[in-house]
């Protein structure tokens, strides 16, 4: 695993948004995401991550680079 970010449900929040837990994974250089149960696969050849907001992922290709 080269890189992570967890965004916690919004269950406790004041405002419940219906957000689940997240939990994305770069590892060597395929980008997962877990959410509920399941885990898939995003994106293959990915060099960097970078987690912009509740729903948006960034991250660059080797292809890219």
């Amino acid at each position: 695993m080269t890189g992570f970010h967890v965004r916690g449900s919004s269950e406790k929040e004041k405002i419940n948004l219906n957000k689940l837990l997240s939990i994305i994974v770069l590892h060597e250089d395929d980008l997962y995401m877990w959410q509920g149960n399941s885990l898939s696969l995003i994106e293959q050849k990915v060099s960097n991550l970078y987690y912009q907001s509740d729903d948006t992922v960034l991250f660059k290709t080797t292809d890219e680079v």
